[in-house]
């Protein structure tokens, strides 16, 4: 199936859906002010939670909006390369020399790898704080804006162009559709408070099972979806309904889309697979989507529109260095979605390259990468990358850091159909750095996983993708290639249809 140029007219309706939102003044009740939230800027996560015991939602909302936008544009501070040229930290220049690899435990036929023992841990805290200190030095200059322009009583998106903004709870209200509902998760050591919201308001709720017991049950049902086996993973997945959606059964019975902003260990949790008192999953009722902060989601709702056609840049099996494996039917996905648009540019094997991608950058708007991933965590989040092929002049590591740094506001959607791409680990941020990186470098839409995938299963799942894709957007069509394959007989499991998640516009 190819497009006929249709799928930008259908992109740019999507999109104008929401670009329209119009930020009125800011109430005073909503927004901690700027120096307030600087000076506590050590211990923010508790600033959330006594706003929150107060009864101050908003306040509680907007004060958790900061911190989770702060882990989140560390990414995006960072200073963009011309015609494509990355610009990254010297550090994660040569992961061969910063880091220690090993292959995936795993072996055979599943796409991914295991980044560990980063070197130089204090060059890893010396560039964190580096980024640290960009968001807040960034944000006093929009406060400062914001100031100016409640005075004045200016439109926010005419004043505020291209600056990113922490927003507000009625700001989130007002972008969100009559049956979507947002649910976003502030973990403040042992407690965990919901802020669940649709168009009928916002509401903060302390939930009753505390962080110790959620982290429990999320690593018991990682560890059953990974294993494949049984229905084991049901259990862990009825419970986790009940402590994360039980305070907002009503709205979701009648939501057909659900969008999480998760926190911390709550961003592993494979949402879509929650399972209902009635016996139904997530997944059988709505379309699910994730974003790395509301104020993510406020952005996209005011970029720029593009109406222009799909050029799809497919990268696919590269030449991996020793132990690591071929993956043949990454190939062969690869070569079967290179087939859906009309303009396609195909790289493989010694064509996939880091220097063939970033030359492309500029002519693509759909991205698609069949290859192994692999994750970094805690402090070398940026170092988490998609393995290319390596050549004399780039070691074939497309980490974060460079990714950051590239350009790609005028795409429609990346697909990481790698392994561990949207993952968070202890001591991270709240999404997979690989995931992070393209949402921080300007693409709408981010589509990674959260486990590492069966080779075969993820070929047919993608293919079905597109194919959807073609006609009902990047949620729809997420959902409804997961729910065919997992009609398949050898693959029900979740392990096979379930580890790809949405980050971003799901349109």
């Amino acid at each position: 199936m190819r497009s006929n140029g249709l799928m930008a007219a259908a992109l740019l309706v999507a999109l104008s859906a929401g670009a329209c939102v119009s930020m009125e003044t800011r109430s005073r009740g909503t927004v901690v002010p700027f120096e307030e939230l600087h000076r506590r800027r050590a211990t923010l996560p508790a600033l959330v939670l006594a706003e929150a015991e107060a009864g101050q939602a908003a306040r509680a909302f907007y004060a958790h909006e900061v911190n989770k936008s702060r882990h989140f544009t560390g990414l995006s501070a960072a200073p963009r390369g011309k015609s494509g040229q990355m610009r990254a930290p010297p550090l994660f220049r040569d992961l061969d020399r910063s880091f220690a690899t090993r292959p995936n435990a795993a072996g055979g036929r599943t796409r991914g790898l295991t980044l560990v023992a980063a070197r130089q841990p204090e060059q890893l805290q010396q560039l964190a704080s580096s980024d640290d200190a960009a968001f807040w030095r960034e944000q006093r200059k929009t406060h400062e804006r914001l100031e100016s322009i409640d005075k004045r009583n200016l439109p926010y998106e005419l004043a505020l162009a291209g600056r990113f903004v922490i927003t507000t709870a009625e700001e989130v209200q007002r972008g969100l559709q009559g049956q979507q509902l947002l649910v976003s998760y502030a973990v403040v050591g042992e407690v965990v408070y919901a802020f669940g919201m649709a168009r009928t308001g916002l509401r903060a709720v302390r939930l009753k099972s505390g962080a110790s017991a959620l982290r429990q049950l999320t690593s018991q049902l990682a560890t059953a979806v990974r294993l494949a086996e049984g229905d084991t993973w049901r259990q862990p997945a009825k419970a986790l309904w009940l402590a994360l959606f039980a305070p907002f059964a009503a709205e979701l019975s009648t939501a057909r889309r659900v969008t999480l902003v998760p926190d911390g260990f709550l961003a592993n949790v494979p949402f879509a697979l929650l399972v209902n008192p009635a016996g139904r999953l997530l997944i059988d009722d709505a379309a699910v989507s994730y974003l790395p902060s509301a104020s993510f989601y406020r952005a996209l709702l005011t970029r720029p529109l593009f109406a222009e056609k799909p050029r799809m840049l497919v990268l696919g099996n590269a030449i991996y260095p020793q132990p690591w494996t071929p993956l043949p039917t990454a190939e062969t996905e690869a070569r079967a979605v290179a087939n859906v648009f009309d303009d396609t540019t195909l790289l493989v094997g010694k064509e996939a390259t880091e220097e063939r991608f970033v030359d492309s950058l500029n002519n693509h708007n759909i991205f698609h990468f069949a290859t192994h991933g692999m994750l970094a965590g805690q402090l070398a989040g940026q170092a988490s990358s998609l393995l290319l092929t390596r050549t004399a002049s780039a070691d074939g590591y497309l980490t974060a850091a460079e990714l950051a740094r590239l350009d790609l506001s005028r795409s429609y959607l990346a697909v990481l159909s790698a392994c561990e791409t949207s993952v968070s680990t202890a001591g991270g941020g709240d999404l997979g750095s690989i995931s992070a990186a393209f949402l921080a470098a300007g693409a709408p839409t981010v589509i990674g996983s959260q486990w590492q995938v069966s080779d075969d299963a993820t070929a047919v799942l993608m293919v079905d993708f597109y194919a959807h894709f073609l006609d009902v957007g990047t949620a729809d069509a997420l959902r409804a290639a997961q729910l065919r394959v997992r009609k398949h007989p050898d693959w029900q499991h979740p392990f096979f249809w379930a580890a790809f998640v949405l980050y971003g516009w799901d349109r």
